[in-house]
């Protein structure tokens, strides 16, 4: 396709966008090798691309803002056709690429989860909780050695009746839960500081 035809398709999306004229264009642009603003026409593919038309499109060479359009339009694919993305960029060494459009697929679609994939992409999975079938008690630390110290009433110095009050209508109640319905009492009230 030649430059002009090519800038009259860009004027008539301008005039009427539609994803099959955005899909001409963007394959026009990669044909010709003017990349130049093609990240418009690629966020307005819609996922009906053959394999070779997902291939040569994972293909280029992308600058940041056509790699957001990328990003954006892998989304939309289902699982097989977003491997076939991911697929091409990795040949293509397009690693960082490949990281950000699995992670975006995989979060909309559970099922591109893979973890050979993410192995592959340096994504590995980190445990974080470890099963103990019996603890050795050689191997268990006394957590109160790590416990910050609190402030409580030995710290108020004074205002002895107010510390009862807050004691007892407060602190009481959640202490012995069972006495106070025992006696129909009512727990709580206010304390203003």
């Amino acid at each position: 396709m030649d430059d002009q035809a090519l800038n009259n398709l860009k004027l008539a999306y301008q005039a009427a966008p539609s994803a099959d004229l955005a899909k001409v264009i963007a394959f026009g642009c990669i044909s010709n090798g003017k990349l130049d603003g093609i990240e418009q026409y690629i966020s307005a593919l819609n996922a009906n691309l053959s394999q070779d038309e997902l291939k040569t499109l994972s293909s280029i060479d992308f600058i940041s803002a056509s790699e957001k359009a990328l990003i954006e339009f892998a989304s939309k694919l289902d699982k097989d056709d977003c491997f076939i993305v991911l697929d091409q960029l990795i040949a293509n060494d397009k690693l960082g690429l490949a990281k950000e459009v699995y992670l975006e697929c995989s979060g909309i679609n559970a099922q591109i989860k893979n973890p050979a994939l993410e192995n592959q992409l340096g994504l590995q999975q980190v445990t974080r909780l470890k099963a103990v079938e019996k603890a050795d008690v050689a191997e268990v630390t006394n957590i109160a050695n790590y416990r910050q110290k609190t402030t409580d009433f030995n710290d108020v110095v004074g205002l002895e009746n107010i510390k009862k009050q807050i004691h007892k209508k407060i602190i009481l109640p959640f202490q012995s839960p069972s006495l106070f319905q025992r006696f129909k009492k009512k727990a709580g009230g206010g304390v203003l500081l």
